[in-house]
């Protein structure tokens, strides 16, 4: 399902962007599945009970993970640059990952919020 993403930032301006919405109950994650090859952000909604998510980033595309709370508020973000031809897994608490692709024109440092809003 393709939605656009609002993102708020700090001074209250917004940026919208498109994306695909995507769900996993796994706790487990391979971000390279979740991506694919293509050039499209990813909104990834964890619906597991455990405390933790690992997230297997090697081979996945260049790509900024920002993590967010139930509140849909900014906690914070990881860069994968270039782990292609190395291992590099995170494992975090969130339930709700934005996968924005690499370079990115969103302001990262002064994002403070993300919403779904509507299919298009």
């Amino acid at each position: 399902m393709k939605t656009l993403i609002q993102i708020t930032l700090k001074d209250k301006s917004i940026i919208r962007i498109s994306c695909v919405v995507k769900s996993t109950d796994d706790s487990f994650v391979k971000a390279e599945e979740i991506l694919g090859s293509g050039g499209e952000n990813v909104f990834l909604q964890i619906t597991h009970h455990r405390m933790n998510t690992l997230m297997d980033l090697t081979r996945a595309v260049p790509c900024i993970l920002l993590y967010f709370d139930e509140d849909d508020q900014f906690i914070s973000a990881v860069f994968n640059l270039d782990n292609r031809n190395g291992s590099f897994a995170v494992q975090f608490q969130s339930r709700k990952v934005l996968f924005l692709h690499y370079p990115t024109t969103v302001p990262i440092e002064r994002t403070e919020s993300v919403t779904l809003n509507s299919d298009h």
